[in-house]
């Protein structure tokens, strides 16, 4: 038997197959950062919508609370 047919018929070295998913978990990991990211900015651009549609609330100012006996 050739060494050629031997060879592509061999398994991916643990280096091949440690490379291989590495490159794929990589992948996985900046997809779903940019996914992160686009949702945040979705919900920034939507809260700061709602926030310049609605008046400014005012708040009351805080009394003094006192102590248990």
């Amino acid at each position: 038997m050739p060494d050629d047919a031997k060879q592509s018929r061999s398994r991916p070295s643990a280096r091949d197959r440690a490379e291989a998913t590495d490159h794929t978990a990589r992948a996985i990991i900046t997809a779903e950062a940019e996914a992160r990211l686009k949702k945040t900015e979705k919900l920034k651009a939507l809260r700061m919508e709602r926030e310049a549609d609605t008046p400014p609330v005012e708040k009351q100012p805080a009394g003094r609370r006192k102590r248990p006996a």
